[in-house]
């Protein structure tokens, strides 16, 4: 009977061919250490060999324990499973006891093999508990990192269990709702939202969950500690445990209340402004880059259209008169600058019957139904422009006519001065109130700016006399002798004389003569005699006769 020692010589010596046959068989058999080096698997064999030898003269099962964890901490940290390190050591037990039986050892030879390997496998175990030891330590750090984050995020989180009830919530849940963490985890989340929500999760929202595993952002009305309505959008994921099985859903909540408050009220802004602008008597419409988006009631009329959609997706330079249809109309017309308005001006439109109409243009941005587009009010100003040219006509007769009155009145007080302090009125045509009212001016202005003494009056032209002629030639009369000067009345017909007579006008006061020529030579005379008189007496007495 050989010795342990004599046995372990032998092993000893066949080493190398027990390493050599110890890496064939575990790289055919285990794939993890197909991924080793040739170098790094034939050292680890080597090590491994050593290990079971030393332990035949002496055998440590501390050691051979410790070992092993050692080696399963590594190999699991390389990718190892628990699985491939039984199957090395199984291999080994072959190749061992293979050898051991081929130089006709005891039985003893044959336990201890076992004993040293059966004390390496009992280190596996350990040593596997260690790395799931620093592996869940590691998923706790992990998962408190992430419990952390997840009730400090700020955005509205929550986990629900497949009961539907809370699991956990986030800090930002808990303040947009009002409620304390104790008085949400383990209710069902039916007491936290309105009916229609619940219904809708029920009916809609877990099904889906259940068929594609998430939902995106899935309207949900969430009931707040005050009775207020919170509303939110919901996105929820379903976790599946190490099983495969649903156990919770993750749920993001976005609180979209302010947001449909502000899309309402916008709503609402625009329902009004379009009852506004529908309803008003201006002309308005919307375009964007040139195409009609909308018409109110107004401009429908303005262009001779029975209803909108005979405009809508038409080119608002179409309704532009060509003549009028410049760059700068057409790109102010497509579009103005955010926040900017045109100034007024003035364009010819094209109705649809082919007419045309002047209208008054202001272009301004506004947002329609969200995005920037135009807006134009225009007024129909051919009535102003037709009455303005009539005005401008009316002026201009008014301006002739002014003219031609002041050519009259010029022509129909006529003074000619004659030398020596003579001036002569010939009258033409009727003579009016007024026309005697211009007489009598004309006759005082010109008797102080000419100095004249004697004034001849001429009615040779005068067709016939009423009493309006009569008082102004006694109202003449009388004003040229308070200013110092003679008065001959010449040409009187008939008709004029009888009429004389027959109003009573006083002719005391005047000398008459049958004809201008009389008139002018009567006067003559009587300046050269005032002339020769100023030696004597040195006034101006005269005195008038008739005839």
């Amino acid at each position: 009977m050989r010795s342990m020692r004599e046995i372990h010589g032998a092993l000893n010596a066949e080493r190398e061919a027990l390493v050599d046959e110890l890496v064939t068989e575990v790289h055919a058999v285990v794939p993890f250490y197909r991924t080793l080096s040739p170098e790094a698997e034939r050292v680890g064999a080597g090590r491994f060999c050593d290990l079971i030898l030393s332990s035949f003269l002496n055998p440590d099962p501390k050691a051979l324990e410790a070992w092993m964890q050692m080696v399963l901490s590594a190999r699991t940290r390389q990718g190892a499973a628990l699985s491939d390190l039984f199957r090395v050591a199984r291999i080994t037990r072959r190749i061992f006891t293979r050898r051991i039986l081929a130089g006709g050892a005891e039985p003893e030879a044959i336990e201890r093999l076992n004993d040293v390997l059966d004390e390496m496998l009992t280190g596996a175990p350990a040593g596997f508990q260690e790395r799931i030891d620093e592996t869940m330590q590691a998923l706790e750090e992990v998962e408190g990192r992430y419990q952390n984050l997840y009730l400090r995020s700020p955005a509205m989180m929550q986990i629900v269990d497949t009961q539907g009830r809370f699991m956990a919530v986030s800090f930002r849940w808990l303040d947009v709702l009002g409620y304390t963490r104790e008085e949400v985890i383990g209710r069902p989340v039916a007491d936290f939202v309105t009916a229609a929500s619940n219904q809708r999760i029920l009916e809609d929202t877990l099904p889906k969950l259940a068929r594609q595993g998430m939902t995106l952002d899935v309207p949900c009305q969430l009931v707040t500690k005050d009775g207020e309505i919170v509303d939110t959008l919901v996105s929820s994921l379903a976790v599946r445990n190490a099983w495969g099985e649903v156990d919770r859903f993750v749920g993001l909540l976005v609180d979209v209340t302010e947001q449909l408050k502000a899309e309402q009220a916008l709503r609402e802004s625009q329902e009004r402004w379009r009852a506004l602008v529908d309803l008003a008597p201006l002309s308005m419409c919307v375009q964007r880059a040139g195409v009609i988006l909308w018409v109110n009631a107004a401009g429908i009329r303005l262009v001779g259209a029975s209803s909108m959609e005979e405009l809508t997706g038409r080119q608002i330079a179409d309704f532009i008169y060509g003549p009028d249809r410049d760059a700068a109309v057409i790109q102010a017309l497509e579009g103005v600058r955010p926040g900017r308005r045109t100034s007024p001006f003035d364009r010819r439109v094209v109705r649809l019957d082919g007419s045309l109409i002047h209208v008054q243009v202001i272009a301004q941005s506004i947002l329609y139904e969200g995005a920037p587009a135009t807006q134009l009010a225009l007024v129909d100003v051919s009535a102003r422009l037709e009455a303005e040219a009539s005005l401008r006509m009316s002026e201009a007769q008014a301006k002739v006519i002014e003219t031609q009155e002041e050519t009259l009145r010029a022509l129909s007080t006529p003074l000619i001065p004659l030398g020596d302090g003579v001036i002569a009125l010939p009258l033409i045509g009727r003579i009016t109130g007024d026309r005697g009212k211009r007489i009598v001016e004309e006759l005082s202005a010109g008797v102080v700016e000419q100095q004249a003494s004697v004034v001849i009056v001429d009615v040779t032209g005068v067709p016939e006399a009423d009493d309006q002629v009569a008082a102004a030639l006694a109202r003449a009369a009388q004003t040229i002798r308070l200013l110092g000067a003679e008065v001959v009345l010449t040409g009187m017909q008939p008709a004029l004389a009888r009429t004389f007579v027959e109003l009573g006008v006083d002719l005391g006061g005047m000398t008459t003569r049958g004809t201008l020529r009389d008139g002018i030579s009567h006067a003559l005379q009587s300046r050269a005699g005032r002339g020769r008189g100023r030696g004597g007496d040195g006034g101006r007495g005269f005195r008038l006769r008739a005839g």
